[in-house]
């Protein structure tokens, strides 16, 4: 088929077809403008497309340039002239953008039209590839990566790819890099493929499934070495994509042929999870062995497996010291930097730093399950996730679970090594959680009260600071309720996971409580947090990370209800099942938001992507009324998009700058504008209503910041619920949210507003 479709082209230029159809074009008759290019652009051969060059181009790049007034079929038929043209080489790439190709096909991109937008991308990507390191200058020069932003966000799998693929080119020239890194477009990159099949995906698109050229596949090789992860990602995810193909073409020789091997092999051993994971697949379909991966049992690592683990880091440099010294797993994981510095000769400070790192992480991945056989790893593992790093430190100092209770702050720190200080404080809560007060030894009770010392923590460990201040409140609380007034002194005794007689009361008015079900909602919880910590640094929020027993130690949990502005429910996949039927109010999620509707909080429910809302009548009657708040619907895809939304719910003292001088900018605008011009337009978000069919009335509507006026004061409280809904492109690292409801101030009101 593809010898008789040659043949035909080489047919059509030989009889002056090429000049005849471009001729055509300039003709006034739409139709015959609409048949000549598209006619055009399906004889596009490499020759045909040589003979092209050299012929007037004008006519095609008016019409993309002029795509607001053109039919959108003509667009995009003068668009895939364009892209075909930009495959041709790198010489054709520049006399393309010196005639204004690049600046119509980036105008475009703004088109609504999927076909259109496909396009555009396919045009981008083809540029990116086919063009010098100039060309890619002059598309960084000319925003392309802002534009390609929006094309990831779209809807449509084939333009998502496209776009992925034009940002994952230009990634991989360090010139440019970090300008294309700073339009947020990368961070798509790995959503994108991580929901994809590489060969269900090759299967369903027609532009896919009989595979690419060898040439084309040659140019993407680069991509596979760069040292962008992304970039490099996106690069394995084809590669998989393209052995499928080829497996069924019997045709896998050709990545023999352009050296595509090797990199697949380096990217299999030293990639992230994902480029692992696709280049792999790769080697798998081509037949070739994949390349020797470690055993995640360090303690019975060899000296071999030392080896290549420095070469995986990077610090082959050292494989002979580490010979010499008969290095083994376990000796490895108890290595100390003066052993790098003195045995090993290891000199430069920051490969040290880095060396212990990499230990680090690889004790927390590590699998003890042969050498654990009292299940203190587990246990470890259960306490937090940084904790994992010291399994075989507990392990090697033969401590038991039995033992836990007799552990003072000097065993943690002298014996185990673990000079983090609040790791070690975290490991002593624990131990006192789950054997009481009464199990404590005054070093414990000393070492819990003691202010924490910030030493070298990472982000996770320095998030949960407020909870050890929360637990010591209350160890103090169990101590003064341990003696009474008669001279008889009673012992307190911990219930379950908690505290018995704890009576803990909040230090102060809280900005937000996350509520969630432990089961399936913990690892979205944690997220917000984290998300929000870093979007408003000094917002108090409060998350209940540990498992908490009966008591008043866990009344404490409905006092920081009362004391929250704001109340965030995670809604993961069934988390409100263990309500339905819930009379006497025993589940925890229930109290929690049925305290948050006694208290009038501000509820902001958070949609897991797989929840689905249960029928109202079976949820309790004083929880009901969750159903008709507006929710955020969270998206692993577009994260930034949904905190953003959840932040423009949140009622804050201070609303954050980034909103309140957006608003001001976007309002002033707005009165500025016609009021033709001041159409609503759709909003982003998806909102929960009522599942009894009642829409949300204006009084359910969450209040936004408003922006007062100068000249008559804050604004008056009639505005409150007279919103503007404002809708642009998805945010990214640096920008405005995606869409923010506002309040207008005074005067500005009428027709249109």
């Amino acid at each position: 088929g593809r010898g008789l479709a040659y043949a035909l082209c080489d047919r059509i230029r030989e009889r002056k077809g090429i000049e005849r159809m471009v001729a055509l074009c300039t003709s006034s008759d739409v139709m015959v403008q609409l048949a000549s290019i598209a006619a055009l652009d399906q004889c596009l051969t490499p020759a045909n497309r040589h003979l092209l060059v050299r012929l007037e181009l004008n006519q095609f790049i008016n019409i993309v340039r002029q795509c607001d007034s053109q039919p959108p079929r003509l667009v995009k038929a003068a668009l895939g002239v364009i892209e075909s043209l930009f495959k041709q080489s790198a010489a054709t790439c520049n006399r393309l953008i010196d005639v204004g190709a690049l600046d119509a096909v980036i105008y475009t991109c703004r088109s609504s039209d999927e076909s259109i937008q496909r396009s555009c991308a396919a045009t981008l990507a083809n540029c990116a590839m086919y063009g010098t390191v100039q060309t890619q200058r002059n598309m960084a020069q000319r925003d392309a990566a802002e534009w390609l932003f929006r094309l990831a966000f779209s809807g449509n799998a084939s333009i998502q790819y496209y776009a992925c693929l034009a940002i994952s080119v230009l990634a991989s020239n360090k010139d440019i890099e970090d300008d294309i890194r700073s339009s947020g477009t990368l961070e798509l990159i790995a959503p994108f493929v991580s929901s994809h099949d590489p060969g269900e995906f090759a299967r369903g698109d027609k532009a896919h499934c009989q595979g690419r050229s060898a040439d084309w596949l040659k140019r993407l090789i680069p991509v596979l070495e760069a040292g962008c992860k992304q970039a490099q990602c996106l690069a394995a995810f084809h590669f998989a994509m393209e052995a499928d193909v080829k497996k069924e073409q019997n045709n896998l020789q050709v990545f023999q042929q352009i050296g595509a091997i090797q990199p697949l092999q380096n990217v299999a051993l030293q990639g992230t999870s994902l480029s692992r994971r696709f280049a792999k697949s790769a080697l798998l379909h081509m037949g070739h062995q994949l390349p020797k991966t470690l055993s995640l049992e360090l303690l019975t690592w060899k000296t071999e497996d030392i080896d290549l683990w420095l070469k995986d880091i990077g610090l082959e440099q050292y494989t002979e010291a580490f010979k010499l010294s008969v290095m083994d797993g376990e000796l490895l994981a108890s290595l100390s930097d003066d052993d790098m510095q003195e045995e090993l000769q290891i000199t430069n400070r920051l490969h040290r730093r880095k060396l212990r790192r990499e230990i680090v992480r690889l004790c927390s991945f590590a699998d003890y399950g042969n050498q654990d056989t009292n299940g203190i790893g587990q246990w470890l593992c259960d306490v937090g996730r940084e904790m994992a790093r010291y399994r075989g430190a507990f392990i090697d100092s033969g401590v038991t679970q039995t033992m836990l209770p007799h552990l003072s702050d000097d065993d943690l720190r002298q014996t185990i090594g673990i000079q983090n200080t609040l790791h070690r404080k975290k490991l002593l809560l624990a131990v006192e959680q789950q054997f009481g007060v009464a199990a404590f030894s005054d070093v414990m009770a000393t070492a819990l009260t003691t202010q924490p010392q910030l030493e070298s923590v990472d982000a996770e460990v320095a998030t949960q600071h407020r909870q050890f201040a929360f637990a010591r409140q209350t160890l103090a609380s169990a101590s003064s309720e341990a003696t009474v007034t008669d001279g008889n002194t009673a012992s307190a005794s911990g219930v379950g996971h908690g505290i018995a007689g704890a009576s803990t009361q909040p230090s102060g008015p809280l900005d937000i409580f996350i509520s969630y079900r432990r089961s399936n909602g913990s690892q979205l919880a944690s997220l917000l947090k984290v998300h929000l910590r870093l979007k408003l640094r000094n917002l108090n929020v409060f998350l209940d990370v540990d498992e908490l027993g009966a008591g008043k130690f866990d009344e404490a949990l409905l006092d920081h209800i009362a004391a929250a502005k704001n109340f965030i429910l995670v809604l993961s996949p069934n988390s409100l099942d263990r309500c339905f039927g819930d009379v006497y109010v025993q589940d925890w999620v229930h109290k929690e938001v049925s305290k948050a509707v006694a208290c009038n909080c501000n509820i902001i429910p958070v949609l897991d992507e797989k929840f689905e809302w249960p029928s109202v009548e079976k949820l309790p009657d004083d929880i009901k009324s969750i159903t008709k708040f507006n929710g955020v619907a969270w998206s692993h895809m577009y994260q930034d998009a949904a905190i953003d939304k959840i932040i423009q719910f949140l009622q804050l003292d201070n609303p954050p700058p980034s909103i309140a001088a957006a608003a001001a900018s976007v309002l002033v605008e707005h009165a500025k504008a016609p009021a033709s011009r001041h159409a609503a337009l759709p909003d982003v978000s998806r909102h929960r209503r009522s599942t009894c069919g009642a829409s949300a009335s204006p009084s359910a509507l969450h209040y936004s910041p408003s922006v007062p006026n100068a000249a008559t004061g804050p604004t008056s409280p009639r505005y409150v619920r007279r919103t503007v809904s404002v809708c642009s492109m998805p945010s990214r690292p640096g920008h405005a949210p995606v869409s923010m409801s506002l309040t207008p101030p005074p005067g500005v009101d009428g027709p249109g507003h």
